[in-house]
Order: structure tokens, then sequence, then C-alpha cells
């Protein structure tokens, strides 16, 4: 069991459950109890039909290929050739219609007639913004390191066009702060660049556990030298390797972050892109820390371009003092597993998107945008299943001699991993004001007084009726929304809760500004949190939510 667990081991307790719910006027003081309905799993909907595939085309010396039509690709999934449902080529942000055939030519045949994106649907080209999303990790990175990219950021945005726009956010490993939600105007972004600055980076404390653990493992070493047991210090178990495995909750917990922020914000046209300022992430290797990521930036269309930001490693060739006179032990755990990580992991999370990695810091938006400019934009229609399946995504180039980056995969969400992605979206993001309408009242804990790590609370839910969906069916009224359920600690721990299918069922229609009344008990870890719940109507899509502070 992983520490997000350990710290909250937070599950659904006994649902009381009844053929219907019953219906009251809005409450004065809080939702009084009612009946309430059958449970079922929960299910969502996440409105993406189509696959949106990003292409950059090179030759042999690494420069841009420009001209090509749908014909000259080959799209993949599974190894299994698909129809091209759309294509365009984008070129210096303007996209361009296919080019004429020559006279008496016939047209080249592709594997279904493209049709253009929504960014330029009358094919007659256009400009084709693109959406910068910069993402501050406060967690790993060192202050003057992540400012310096910052800074380096504000003296660029003058390279965003007029179709353009950015959003700003930090996270300090328990919750993330919008600096700047989307906009195209330097001067509200400068402001919010400014404020990445001002805040505070724990770095520093990573560095210093670091290299409080290179001293003791050098100071073992010397002891073993002297000793004449020199053969046993590559026996020593590496500082580098146990202290990033320490912290590999914290890359999970950063990596979801950076998840739920894509999730939250508003999706935008044109080309999207998150540039990742990761503080050097200790990745271990397991694909399961960064798969919320990965999953979440191919189901919305972003491409992740994630930037080194302390550059070289700070501790690699600090961990011997060679003023010092003596014999200096040479172990083999001076190769530095915690950078090597770190490049790791972001290039995972570029390959896996259709990226670049930027392992030097300088001009990485530069870079950025020189790189998101020019590309092709092919789209696939896949039959969704929601099984949480992933699928191989390949572009091949029919053209000898030509290479193509584009991502690698996408995931079929299914509909639990939906709901928890949403739910750890609002923990970490918040909601719009409007649609915290959700009354929710907490009751005594049962046995307040018993022993152990778990409590169980009573919860009570008020739903007001205009947000839900009523379908005369039967000679009833039905509707169905799905709860979703996340809870953050002070540690900045957090677990999502297993998601619940609500079924209301009504013998009239809904009087207006009618409640409908939901009680359950969760069954969470005994610890000061914060508690999120939200309902997603499952026809219409509109959701509500609220948070409570739980102290037991």
């Amino acid at each position: 069991m992983d520490r997000r667990r350990r710290l909250l081991v937070a599950s659904l307790g006994t649902w009381l459950a009844a053929a219907a719910s019953g219906l009251a006027p809005a409450p004065a003081g809080g939702p009084p109890p009612s009946k309430t309905p059958a449970t079922a799993p929960f299910v969502e909907s996440i409105d993406v039909r189509a696959v949106d595939v990003e292409a950059v085309v090179t030759d042999a010396k690494g420069n841009r290929v420009r001209g090509l039509t749908a014909a000259d690709f080959r799209l993949l999934v599974d190894g299994k050739e698909v129809p091209i449902d759309y294509f365009v080529e984008v070129a210096d942000g303007q996209s361009a219609p296919p080019p004429p055939l020559a006279a008496g030519a016939a047209p080249q045949a592709a594997s279904a007639p493209p049709v253009p994106p929504p960014a330029a649907k009358d094919g007659s080209g256009g400009a084709v913004g693109s959406s910068y999303v910069v993402f501050v990790d406060d967690v790993f990175a060192i202050g003057k390191h992540r400012d310096m990219v910052l800074q380096q950021i504000e003296r660029d945005l003058s390279l965003l066009g007029p179709q353009d726009r950015m959003a700003v956010v930090s996270f300090d490993g328990k919750r993330t702060a919008l600096l700047s939600g989307w906009s195209g105007d330097p001067a509200s972004l400068k402001l919010a660049l400014e404020a990445a600055i001002h805040r505070r980076a724990g770095g520093g404390m990573v560095l210093a556990r670091r290299r409080s653990a290179q001293s003791e493992e050098v100071e073992e070493a010397r002891v073993l030298e002297n000793s004449g047991k020199a053969d046993m210090i590559a026996m020593l178990p590496s500082s580098q390797v146990w202290t990033a495995q320490s912290y590999a909750d914290s890359v999970g917990w950063t990596a979801s972050a950076a998840a739920a922020v894509l999730r939250g914000l508003p999706r935008p046209p044109g080309r999207k892109v998150m540039m990742l300022l990761a503080g050097g992430w200790p990745w271990t290797g397991d694909p399961r820390v960064l798969a919320p990521l990965v999953q979440t930036a191919n189901l919305l269309g972003y491409t992740l371009y994630p930037i080194n930001v302390p550059g070289m490693d700070a501790i690699l060739g600090a961990a011997f003092d060679m003023s010092e006179p003596g014999p200096t032990p040479q172990p083999a755990f001076l190769s530095n597993s915690w950078q090597l990580g770190a490049e790791g992991a972001l290039k995972a999370l570029a390959k896996a998107t259709g990226g670049t990695v930027a392992l030097n810091r300088e001009d990485a938006f530069r870079r950025v945008v020189a790189d998101t400019r020019s590309f092709y934009w092919l789209g696939f229609s896949p039959v969704w299943k929601a099984d949480d399946h992933g699928h191989a995504v390949r572009v091949e180039v029919r053209r000898p001699g030509l290479q193509v980056r584009s991502r690698s995969g996408y995931s079929d969400v299914s509909t639990r991993t939906a709901g928890a992605m949403r739910a750890e979206s609002l923990l970490l993001m918040g909601g719009a004001a409007a649609d915290r309408r959700l009354a929710v009242e907490l009751g005594e804990p049962a046995h307040p007084k018993a022993r152990g790590g778990t409590l169980e609370l009573p919860i009570s839910l008020a739903l007001p009726v205009e947000s839900l969906t009523f379908v005369p069916t039967g000679g009833v009224y039905r509707a169905e929304a799905n709860l979703s359920l996340a809870t953050l600690d002070k540690r900045g721990g957090r677990a999502t809760l297993p998601d619940v299918r609500l079924r209301l069922r009504l013998p009239a229609a809904p009087a207006a500004g009618a409640f409908a009344r939901y009680r359950t008990t969760v069954k969470l870890r005994r610890a000061p949190q914060r508690l999120v719940l939200s309902v997603q109507d499952a026809a219409s899509g509109a959701m509500l939510w609220d948070e409570v502070e739980v102290r037991p």
C-alpha cells in the first residue's frame, strides 16, 4: 500500500437506499433527512469523441517538411491503419488549405475524405492559436532556478500572437494556485508570472536532505576505506536511490496536480500545450506514477513540453571534498540516479504526448513557441468503450527518409476513472462559484470516542432539482446523476472515494425550488481533512459541488 493510501484510507460506508427519493422545499437550516435512491456504479461521460494527433515531420537533417497531404500519412492504432477523419497543415500559426492539384493529375486517395478540424472548418486557411499552460512545480524547484525560467518566459511574452493565450498555475504539494486563467494580455500575464516568482519554493529543503544523506554515505565510505574494507563500499545502499524513493509519492501527487489543472481549465481552441516547469522529479521508472498526466493530456489533446528547471543537478560532482588530504574513495554510487530519474520522467512525458523536453532551461518558452507553430493536424474517431484500456498510436509518412514526432497513444478512460479525475480536479483546482450549489451537512460520527485510525461520518446532501434532468418514463419522472468524493489532509495526502450513481424517481414533475435529498455514511481516516463532493447530471452534464472541513 503506497503512502497516499496509508494517509487517507477512505471508502464509502453503507448507503441508505430506497425505491425513490423524497423532495422538499429549499432547506432553511440545512438539508433534513429523507428517503434516498438506490445506488449503482458511477457513470461519467467525457465529451471527447475525436482524437487529435499533432504530427511534426522532419527530414534527415532535422528540417521541417512542408506541403504534405493526407495521402502522405498512415495513421495506425494498435498496429492497424484507421481512416483519417480530418487533416490540415498548420504553418507558422496559419492553417493552410490543401495544395492544388497539377493539371490533369488524379487526386490522391486518403483512407477517408479528410475534413479540416474546428480551427479551419471551411478549409480555406486561417490563424490557429496556441494555448500555453505554464505549470510551476513549487514542490521540488529551487527558487532561483525556477525564477530564471519564469523571467525568461516573461521577457518572451511578445512571442504570443493575436490568437494565442496563456494560463499560469503553481502547485505547492497541497493545492494549486490559479495565478492567471486563459489570457492573451501581456500585462496581466506578467503580473501572474511575477506572483509565481514570489511564491515559496520547497526545493531547498529537498536539496538539503539529499546533501545530508550524501554526506552520511560518504562518511560511511571513508570509514570502510580507512579500516581496509574498501571492497565493501560498493555494497552501501545508495543515498540517491533511497532519497528518491522517499519522494516517490510527491512525484505522483505533482503529476496528478498537473493533470487536474488540464481538466480544471476551460478547454481552449487551437493547439493545446502544457509547459511543465519541473524542479527535478526523482522518478523511479514506474509508469503508473505519470499515467494520470499522460492520460489526461492525450485525452484532452495537450502536448507536454517538460522543462528541467534545475539544469545540471547540484549534487552531481559535489559528493567529495577534493581539498582534503588522504585517499579519496570512488564508489559506484557517484553516478547520480536522482538526475537520471528526473530526466527519464521528462523524456517519458514528452515522448508519450508528442512534445520535446528541455534539459537545458535556457530560452525554453522561445523554443516551445517555435516547435508548436508548424505541424500537421490529423484526427480520427475511435469506438469508445470506456474500459480504461490504452491504445498505441503511430503516425507514418509514406515518403522515405522522413521522421515523424507525435503522441504515442490515448486512453479509453472508464467511467470510474473519469469520476476520480473530476473529483481530484475539484480538490486541487476548486470549481466555479456559481456551481457551488450542493448543500452538504455533516452529522455526528458514529462511535466518536472509539479508538482506531478511521471514523464513520454521516453526510446529508440536498440537490436543487433545477440542476437535474427529470424525464417522464412509464408514468414517473426519472433522473440520474453521478456522485464523486475526494479528500485532502493537511500534509497534502489525498484520496478519491468510490463513485456512486444516484437514481431518482418521482411520481410527479418536481416543483421549482425543491431539493432532492440524499444521505450516506463515509468511512474516513481519523485526521483533519477537506472533503470535496460533486454531483453531475448524467443527461446534461451540469455539475454542482461543495466542500467541507472534517475535524474529528
